[in-house]
């Protein structure tokens, strides 16, 4: 059975970096699982599932990735990691099939929105969240055209490889090192 592997996510977190100097929203919610996954490629035989959100449609996935020459906005740095999540996972995918891995799948999930405390709080978003209470269950979510543009993920991808200094090996299923 597979063991699912935990990644913390950060959500419209004031301005601030991780330890390897990243905006953490990118740091944590893609650069961090970018090389995590990176570092486990060849062990993963069946899915890699990428936590993504709704909130993507807002992102833009810039040169500054790291939000050093534009006014910070905590929302929209969270939909720049977002957006960047499921430029990832369709770009592993098309990586996966291109490595003959094809009992291999990339797959991305929104895990929904709850009507939480924190959120009632946060005035920064209203009207943009449309959100039930915490119980809510999962929907089926669609990605924007943004996230599906393959030359972007090309690019977020090489640049990931640079910034985190993983690089990808994917090699057929069953190959054994």
């Amino acid at each position: 059975m597979p063991v699912p592997v935990p990644v913390p996510v950060l959500m419209a977190v004031p301005r601030g970096t991780t330890a390897d100097g990243f905006e953490r929203h990118l740091g944590v919610n893609h650069l961090g699982p970018f090389a995590l996954t990176g570092l486990l490629a060849d062990r993963v035989r069946e899915r890699v599932v990428t936590v993504s959100s709704g909130l993507h449609v807002l992102g833009r996935v810039r040169e500054d990735l790291n939000w050093e020459h534009r006014r910070y906005q905590r929302w929209l740095a969270y939909a720049q990691s977002k957006l960047a999540n499921l430029l990832f996972a369709y770009e592993l995918q098309r990586r996966l099939a291109a490595a003959g891995r094809a009992t291999t799948v990339s797959v991305s999930a929104h895990p929904g929105v709850a009507a939480t405390e924190g959120q009632r709080r946060d005035t920064s978003l209203r009207g943009k969240l449309l959100a039930g209470g915490p119980a809510q269950g999962r929907a089926v979510a669609g990605t924007s055209r943004r996230s599906r543009d393959a030359g972007r993920a090309v690019w977020l991808w090489e640049r990931s490889e640079e910034l985190t200094g993983v690089r990808y090996a994917l090699r057929p299923a069953g190959h054994v090192r």
